[in-house]
């Protein structure tokens, strides 16, 4: 609900959820939607990937806020990051297995995407290959400024 006298500004109403625009222009110029094995509602404190665990998805982020952290070589939990709506969630994870915890902030609207269909999807739409990219150069900027942070 929004608070009266506050404007809705950047967003679109689809299904009965709002969409901020930075979700919502990335699935316009893509066909992710289509590619994705299902839309997810994740309730606020709940843990959409946990560390070491078995994963074979990635997630668009299309509402809210995660955490994401990991345990440190003195097994501290540490938060690295936080993801908020166009984010991908897993995308840099090695093999089958998730780099981090991810817990919901908020609640959460995600699109979960096969890595089968990801694959398939950078292959064929270059929108969509361009957006990937986008992200992981984002990313990997991300972790270069926490590489920095930590290390201080």
């Amino acid at each position: 609900m929004v608070a009266e006298g506050s404007k809705r500004v950047g967003v679109a109403a689809r299904d009965n959820i709002i969409w901020p625009a930075p979700a919502l222009r990335i699935l316009r110029r893509t066909m992710l939607e289509d590619y994705a094995a299902e839309r997810l509602i994740v309730n606020k404190g709940r843990r959409l990937l946990v560390e070491g665990g078995e994963t074979n998805s990635i997630f668009f982020q299309l509402t809210g806020w995660t955490a994401l952290e990991c345990v440190s070589e003195r097994g501290e939990r540490v938060l690295i990051d936080f993801s908020i709506a166009g984010d991908f969630i897993g995308l840099t994870d090695d093999g089958p297995y998730a780099s981090c915890t991810v817990t919901a902030l908020t609640d959460l609207a995600l699109l979960r995407i096969d890595r089968t269909q990801l694959n398939a999807l950078i292959e064929h739409n270059q929108a969509f290959r361009d957006v990937y990219i986008s992200a992981l150069q984002a990313m990997l900027r991300r972790t270069q400024v926490r590489r920095l942070a930590l290390s201080a």
